[in-house]
């Protein structure tokens, strides 16, 4: 699998005027089959992370930054305006 790169499809943009920081930004929601790819976070001494189920995130899901939630609701065929 080395250099393999998933190819990226994407779904959908993402704009959020609800904050300050999602008025001045436009995202591009993109799904990519990581499927037995070796991920592995960069910045360690911030952050951690790893794959878990939609039910997993569901559980943290008014927990999430404002598009990440947007993201998940969409990619789970939930109710997009619950944001």
């Amino acid at each position: 699998m080395a250099g393999f790169t998933p190819s990226f499809a994407p779904v959908g943009l993402l704009n959020d005027d609800s904050n300050a920081v999602g008025a001045v930004h436009l995202g591009v929601v993109c799904v990519a089959d990581a499927t037995g790819r070796p991920i592995a976070i960069r910045e360690t001494d911030k952050l951690e992370g790893a794959f878990v189920a939609a039910s997993t995130v569901a559980a943290v899901r008014d927990d999430l930054e404002t598009w990440s939630r947007l993201a998940f609701d969409f990619l789970e065929g939930g109710s997009v305006g619950d944001a």
